[in-house]
């Protein structure tokens, strides 16, 4: 026996490999710093052109700046979901004005410092003392209003322990109100580490939240995403928690697989630590462990990682720049192959092109908007036959199935049954959003609008994070008899009649042929249900893809337009050899390739 044992193979010791995070910032550090040293050689610099090296050195030097940086976790959300008072919540008292009107929104930061004080941040770099008292609303709005340069941003300072490890950052509310705040929002997120989305439990992800994550946030790759679910006080019933929970974790992981979901009631919290109000019960868990949930992780499990979180922000910069100059590179090759005399005529052309963007804008718009509600009819006429169907088959298996059956299945089999439906529709015109998108702006455009994907696989991605299944929450909602539904069903209520004909033939005596006769008249009602669901998601595709194929219009033609510019100086240069600015560009894409090496692999040394 014992030889049996001696003979065994011995099995490998499963080896946990750490690196250091000082020293993988150090390696960090270095690699920006030999990346922009190559690039600055005379040959590179005078090849690549002084604006581009510009725009690498502002994202390399971006990159770098954040490797010594704290973490930063923004808040956004949309109007009256609660993003202050998580803050205030989370850092133990008022600091951040929760009665702000539009004019006094403003981007605000806080900080570790003491004592407690707060700054203005102007535009032309100035900075101006701001008496704490004077955030609130009503004393804010006349001091802005008499300032001699724009605001930027307002910061707090405050002696926080939690504002040691971090910085939290309170930005305006994001949705169709104010769009001048959406777009300076959109900014900030490129100085952002963590994001923390606010939404609110009687309003869980609406449509407009869920283009802000789609549109804002998913581009981003933040490898940090909490969704709080604010407001959860408001629920009445203990499962409604759940519920509620249960639907907008669905509804996140369309766009976002990665996120974390926290309900909680920031209000709750805030009265508790500031004594305002005593400490109660919310649907089956105390307010303060639903909150203490989300403190544990952004003031342990996040500050723990906080040096880990920033590199990797720091490596994805860095990696965009890369990519940025690449793409300069291959344009610039191009164009290098060019006569003087057609290059003449390009950039010229280019520059028109620039011009007339804008005022093309509201045709392309209209063209593509028209050719999509078209799917989107065609669609509409496609599912009215797909509910007939349904209803047929439905009404056949009530002549076959218990009442105990029926009362178990029914809300399962038209959700899933619709579902499908839907996802079979945007599946079939995946081809022809993508012959739209070539059409209206172009074909050149269209593949750049995400370089890393063919179109069409971009688009197939697209119409599943726009009209996922979840859009059909609402046919969902309206099976409370059912009990799998929102405690805030839809005001539709004729599939309510529909999902509760067991039930009512359990209590009643109404036999199943009666059933059948039943769910035959709710198909009409069913069908323009349907109509509108499928009415509104090609609608909001639409949106979307409008804005992904204008984002990259405008940097297509901006990039090319420098492309030629610098390509013609190149060959109007006597001292420039056309062959050695293209040997000058094959070593530029050698040295970057070696670079983009190295930084994944610190990334994946930083997961």
């Amino acid at each position: 026996m014992a030889s049996e044992v001696e003979n065994k193979p011995s099995t490998e010791p499963a080896w946990e490999l750490e690196y250091p995070i000082p020293e993988l910032r150090v390696r960090l550090e270095r690699q920006i710093a030999l990346l922009e040293q190559e690039l600055a050689e005379p040959t590179a610099k005078a090849t690549l052109g002084k604006e581009v090296l510009r725009t690498l050195q502002n994202a390399l030097s971006l990159a770098l700046q954040r490797t010594a940086s704290k973490l930063r976790v923004v808040v956004l959300g949309d109007f009256k979901r609660g993003k202050s008072t998580l803050i205030n919540a989370l850092l133990g008292q008022a600091l951040a004005p929760v009665d702000v009107l539009p004019e006094t929104l403003a981007i605000t930061e806080f900080h570790y410092g003491e004592p407690t004080r707060a700054f203005l941040h102007l535009d032309d770099g100035a900075r101006m003392p701001l008496a704490i008292a004077n955030l609130k609303s009503d004393r804010l709005a006349p001091i802005l209003a008499t300032l001699p340069s724009p605001l930027t941003r307002i910061s707090v300072e405050a002696p926080v322990p939690l504002l040691r490890d971090l910085t939290l950052v309170d930005t305006p509310g994001t949705g169709d109100l104010r769009t001048e705040f959406d777009q300076q929002v959109h900014r900030y997120l490129a100085r952002a580490d963590v994001i923390v989305a606010v939404s609110a439990a009687d309003a869980a992800l609406s449509q407009s939240e869920r283009e802000q994550l789609l549109s804002a946030v998913a581009r981003h790759d933040f490898s940090r995403i909490c969704i709080v679910l604010n407001k959860v006080d408001v629920l009445s019933k203990p499962d409604d928690l759940r519920r509620v929970a249960d639907f907008a974790r669905q509804r996140v992981a369309d766009i976002l697989p990665g996120a974390e979901l926290y309900p909680l009631s920031a209000l709750s919290e805030f009265q508790r630590v500031t004594g305002a109000a005593p400490h109660h019960e919310a649907n089956g868990a105390t307010a303060t462990e639903l909150f203490e949930t989300f403190r544990g992780t952004i003031a342990e499990r996040m500050a723990s990682q906080a040096e880990s979180i920033v590199l990797q922000r720091s490596v994805y910069l860095a990696l965009q720049g890369i990519d940025d100059l690449e793409s300069h590179v291959a344009r610039l090759h191009t164009a290098l192959a060019q006569r003087s005399e057609t290059l003449e005529h390009q950039v010229a052309a280019q520059a028109r092109a620039l011009q007339n963007a804008q005022a093309h804008s509201q045709s392309r718009r209209a063209k593509l908007r028209t050719a999509i509600t078209a799917l989107g009819d065609q669609a509409k006429l496609w599912m009215n036959e797909f509910v007939d169907r349904m209803a047929n088959a439905l009404t056949s298996q009530l002549l076959h199935v218990s009442i105990a059956d029926v009362d178990k299945d029914l809300h399962f089999f038209l959700n899933d049954t619709l579902r499908q439906g839907v996802t079979h529709c945007f599946e079939a015109h995946s081809l022809q959003l993508s012959d739209i998108a070539s059409a209206t702006f172009g074909q050149e455009i269209a593949m750049s609008v995400d370089p890393a994907k063919d179109f069409e696989v971009f688009i197939a991605d697209l119409v599943r994070k726009t009209a996922k299944p979840s859009d059909l929450a609402v046919i969902h909602s309206t099976l409370p008899l059912l009990g799998s539904l929102l405690p805030l069903a839809s005001e539709v209520s004729f599939l309510v009649g529909l999902g509760s004909v067991g039930l009512d033939r359990a209590r009643q005596g109404t036999d199943l042929r009666e059933a059948a006769n039943r769910i035959r008249a709710a198909v009409p009602g069913l069908k323009q249900l349907v109509g509108e669901v499928v009415e509104h998601a090609y609608r909001t595709l639409a949106t979307e893809l409008l804005e992904r194929l204008e984002q990259a219009q405008a940097k297509h033609l901006e990039a090319t337009h420098t492309a030629l510019n610098q390509a013609l100086l190149l060959q109007q240069d006597g001292n420039t050899e056309t062959s050695l600015a293209q040997s000058t560009l094959q070593e530029v894409l050698k040295t970057l390739e070696l670079h983009r090496s190295e930084l994944l692999q610190l990334g994946t040394r930083l997961d």
